[in-house]
């Protein structure tokens, strides 16, 4: 199993945020990468918000330390080669539209490491259709709202990376 050390998601609105913040709870080294300067200012306030949300609802561990902790975990970036220079593992929560994702992959399939698993999040079509054309094995399939801090298994199954959670 490849070990994911530096996650970086791509997005940074409600879902993208959650998730960046979630993985960088879990100790994981998350970069949270958005379109511009002005979207990232946005980002820093939403994830401050998370961080007390975090406290208020006695998420085990957050008003110790963890939520702060977590905030130092996080990085933003708008510029998506620096975001993905390392990641070993890039999850992506841009908006629902095909054009957006097609262009998403394309740039990300132009600077990211070969190193580097792609976790899309679909909830209308395939990656096979938004995906930019590749000989790369790299993609895995998921599904809406998953959870990474909890993939500990993975398969390889007919060339499609498959999380087994838990």
């Amino acid at each position: 199993m490849p070990a994911i050390k530096n996650v970086t998601v791509l997005g940074t609105g409600v879902l993208g945020s959650q998730i960046a913040f979630q993985a960088a709870f879990h100790g994981f080294s998350v970069t949270a990468y958005d379109i511009s300067d002005e979207i990232i200012e946005k980002a820093k306030e939403r994830f401050a918000k998370l961080a007390e949300i975090y406290k208020s609802d006695r998420v085990p561990g957050a008003a110790e330390g963890k939520a702060e902790e977590a905030l130092k975990n996080l990085r933003l970036s708008s510029d998506l080669g620096d975001a993905v220079s390392d990641a070993d593992l890039v999850i992506e929560a841009v908006p629902e539209n095909l054009e957006i994702k097609r262009d998403t992959y394309t740039k990300l399939s132009a600077v990211a490491p070969e190193k580097t698993i792609f976790s899309p999040m679909f909830s209308f079509t395939s990656i096979q259709s938004a995906s930019a054309p590749s000989s790369s094995k790299r993609y895995w399939r998921t599904c809406r709202n998953w959870p990474p801090v909890s993939a500990r298994q993975l398969n390889v199954r007919e060339n499609v990376w498959v999380i087994s959670l838990g």
